[in-house]
């Protein structure tokens, strides 16, 4: 089974100023000592941290695969999870391999076709490789487009560019169009 969870990035200075310490560490993931991640399903924390007006956010997803988790906080970049949608529609729509750079920075992120049942999803910053997992294909792509969905329409009930979201959600259709085709 194929879990996934998104956080957004927020400097640790920036919810400092109103927590202490041990609260942003029990209330907050925190990535070294100047970065903190806040799940998008923390209402309140994302309505209080992140401004309705920003329409790009850095991103961690992680994914989790019968139990163990393949991915960590530094499978992160701006805009990622978007990237990841964009590959995949590529990937079912061309039946092959793809392969990107995510937000023109180091992240590579890869899906390689294994078999008709499974897709390697391999990833690497610079030299260090951050993912390099087998998952079952139909499920990985399905948990991808949903927790795509649920962050489009969780940035737009938080009030953030709500119209620039719908938007995304309309687009977002064509490739659950596409995974309904591929899958079917």
């Amino acid at each position: 089974m194929i879990e996934m969870n998104l956080y957004l990035l927020k400097p640790v200075q920036a919810i400092k100023k109103e927590h202490s310490v041990r609260q942003v560490r029990d209330e907050f993931f925190i990535n070294h000592s100047d970065n903190c991640f806040i799940s998008i399903g923390n209402e309140g924390a994302m309505k209080k941290y992140f401004s309705p007006s920003k329409r790009l956010f850095t991103e961690a997803l992680l994914v989790w695969h019968d139990a163990k988790r393949l991915t960590d906080f530094h499978f992160c970049e701006t805009n990622l999870l978007p990237e990841l949608v964009e590959l995949a529609g590529a990937y079912m729509e061309n039946n092959a391999d793809v392969k990107t750079r995510v937000n023109q920075n180091q992240l590579d992120v890869e899906y390689r076709r294994i078999d008709g049942q499974n897709v390697r999803l391999y990833a690497t910053k610079g030299d260090s490789e951050l993912v390099n997992a087998v998952v079952p294909e139909q499920e990985f792509f399905r948990s991808l487009l949903q927790t795509c969905k649920d962050y489009f329409l969780a940035l737009a009930a938080y009030g953030t560019e709500q119209e620039y979201f719908q938007k995304k959600l309309i687009r977002l259709e064509t490739f659950y169009d596409r995974y309904k085709k591929s899958y079917s």
